[in-house]
């Protein structure tokens, strides 16, 4: 391991992370040194190469490299940590990619895929980034964590722990800027979004397949309605989803180095289901409500959102399933089909990767 110390640690190796770095290498304005952390040696050494080739084509003052993470507990990750003392610490890494259900054909993929989808593995997304809050802790390193493993709803169980995560990356955030651009409004702060983790994916159905909660968007203050019908033109395909979520990491990084100020939006925010707008001034991020609407009635809205998921935090720490996600589970394991108190996320999360061996995943 190098004996170096890092302004952005990307934990994780897949496509999202390579955004995330690739995004930094581009558009940074001032000097910014990113570690690439993860098992895979290979993929950090081409992310770390391709991260600064890009840094030197445009000539930004970003210099990446690599860094070897054992990620089997938290004094495993802790022992990077405290090398690399970085500031922001963004997720990317999962037991469980979502990539894995888009063409399902083992027995476990075609379970998860029946149980809902992506939504039923929320304690598989919450593990690792459980691993990161307590190495953290661990290595006495004060640093902002932000998620990029479905942050709408696993940024409020981690909360509920007490293990704080500052945000999330992607869903909100991309949904956000894709409508601002139909809309032809890309200035900062002149589009403000309300939505949730499914937002997103209205973008894939065609027009007339557009139904159930519309996000909430208002323009220079005032709220859009027909929401479904003014954004009719937007299309997204659905192998997009990572090529805006992982871009829109480095303007929300960049501020949280005091590198500016970010006005955006943001997964997960401050340990609360969804996504909101949100700005980064001085390194502290706040909600960026539009005037009229209150944290209250904001929250609000994205529960409703969560009442649909396949898996649902309650109030008292609880995750249950819903009663069709939970038929299908119980069928190869009543035990995690029953759910989880979050207290319990590192047992749970080993029951559902012993069924998903079991199943051949």
């Amino acid at each position: 391991m190098a004996d170096e110390t890092c302004d952005v640690l990307v934990a994780g190796t897949g496509l999202f992370a390579e955004k995330i770095v690739y995004s930094l290498a581009m558009t940074a304005a001032k000097p910014i040194t990113v570690a690439v952390a993860g098992r895979n040696r290979e993929r950090m050494d081409w992310i770390s190469l391709s991260g600064n080739a890009r840094a030197a084509l445009f000539g930004r003052p970003v210099r990446v490299f690599a860094v070897p993470l054992n990620w089997d507990t938290p004094s495993t990750i802790a022992e990077a940590l405290a090398v690399c003392r970085p500031r922001v610490v963004a997720q990317a890494a999962t037991v469980q990619s979502p990539r894995d259900l888009d063409h399902p054909s083992s027995p476990w993929q075609h379970l998860i895929v029946n149980a809902g989808g992506f939504g039923a593995t929320q304690v598989l997304q919450a593990l690792l980034l459980s691993r990161m809050a307590r190495a953290l802790t661990l290595a006495g390193v004060e640093a902002s964590l932000l998620n990029a493993c479905y942050p709408d709803a696993v940024n409020a169980m981690l909360a509920t722990r007490g293990e704080t995560v500052l945000c999330g990356l992607g869903n909100v955030a991309a949904a956000a800027a894709m409508i601002a651009a139909a809309l032809g409004r890309t200035e900062p702060g002149a589009v403000k979004v309300l939505a949730h983790h499914q937002s997103p994916s209205i973008w894939r159905r065609p027009p007339a397949e557009r139904n159930g909660i519309a996000p909430r968007v208002w323009v220079d203050g005032q709220e859009l309605d027909r929401v479904f019908e003014r954004l009719e033109t937007l299309r997204s395909p659905r192998d997009s989803r990572q090529s805006i979520a992982g871009v829109s990491a480095a303007p929300l990084i960049a501020a949280l180095l005091g590198q500016g100020e970010y006005v955006g939006h943001a997964a997960g925010p401050l340990g609360l289901p969804g996504g909101y707008p949100v700005a980064v001034r001085g390194r502290n991020l706040t909600l960026d409500l539009p005037a009229g609407l209150g944290r209250a009635d904001a929250v609000a809205y994205n529960r409703r959102f969560a009442e649909h998921d396949p898996a649902r935090l309650l109030e008292d720490g609880n995750v249950i399933y819903s009663d069709e996600a939970r038929r299908v589970l119980a069928e190869a394991s009543p035990e995690v089909a029953m759910g989880f108190h979050v207290s319990d996320l590192d047992a749970a999360a080993a029951e559902m990767l012993a069924l998903r061996e079991r199943l051949g995943g």
